[in-house]
């Protein structure tokens, strides 16, 4: 796929959940509004949807204030599932498994085309949670994939991070920037703020804290309601790497020097 190669065959609008109330926008109410209301929209997710409760970090937990929405409109979730009636949004956590982005966005569309020759719907929502422009390689390459593509932003988990955290910040990516490359350089007057560290990504903490060698690390876990932040010394989280890396809970941290 080359970029803006296409134009897609039904209309793909990208849309980021919310993650609190504060940041939820009148576009994606409308968005909400039109899926409610149309049999000729679709949606999908890639993160399946647990009702048990017993799992974490999911898509969910990441962007509560989106997916209280959807929940009290009625909509429901359900695995491998595309259709239009009855407010059902398809999750395809399994896709996402390999954590390879260009495979799950082939498979996705794969699945998609097949839909849509059964289906004949017009529309499909593919929601992520919070920004689709922030640490999310789907919309990149969906972005890149077609010219007519549409994005639905919100504020990203790593905007309202620095918010919190103050001061200097810049928002970085760390795999891109520096296990791919892309731009290694730091500027060690600011805040740098990572978001994908922790466990399920492709980044080993321990490497990037000593490759980057702050001096402290500040945590931001963000919910419906609350933001709660926390610094620690570069040191400690070493010593004490498992409390954040596996955590149950989400973390966006911002690196000082």
């Amino acid at each position: 796929m080359t970029p803006s190669s296409k134009t897609s065959t039904y209309n793909i609008i990208r849309v980021g959940l919310p993650i609190t109330n504060d940041t939820v926008t009148q576009e994606f109410i409308d968005i909400v509004d039109e899926l409610e209301r149309n049999d000729n929209w679709v949606a999908v997710a890639l993160s399946d949807y647990d009702t048990t409760g017993t799992k974490t970090r999911l898509d969910q937990h990441n962007a509560p204030a989106g997916y209280k929405i959807l929940l009290d409109r009625g909509f429901t979730f359900s695995q491998g599932q595309i259709t239009g009636p009855n407010k059902i949004i398809g999750t395809f956590g399994y896709l996402w498994l390999n954590r390879d982005p260009m495979q799950t966005t082939i498979k996705l569309l794969q699945i998609l085309k097949s839909a849509h020759a059964r289906e004949q719907f017009d529309t499909v929502v593919t929601f992520t949670p919070g920004s689709p422009y922030f640490d999310d390689a789907i919309t990149k390459i969906l972005s890149s994939a077609f010219n007519d593509i549409r994005i639905v932003d919100t504020d990203s988990s790593a905007q309202i991070a620095a918010t919190t955290i103050g001061g200097d910040c810049v928002i970085r990516a760390y795999y891109d920037d520096f296990v791919l490359g892309k731009n290694k350089t730091i500027d060690k007057s600011k805040t740098a703020i990572f978001s994908c560290l922790q466990h399920g990504y492709n980044v080993d903490m321990k490497e990037v804290i000593l490759d980057l060698q702050p001096s402290k690390i500040t945590t931001v876990h963000i919910t419906l309601d609350k933001v709660e932040k926390q610094e620690y010394t570069s040191q400690y989280v070493l010593e004490n790497l498992d409390e954040l890396f596996k955590s149950d809970k989400t973390y966006i941290f911002g690196f000082t020097w």
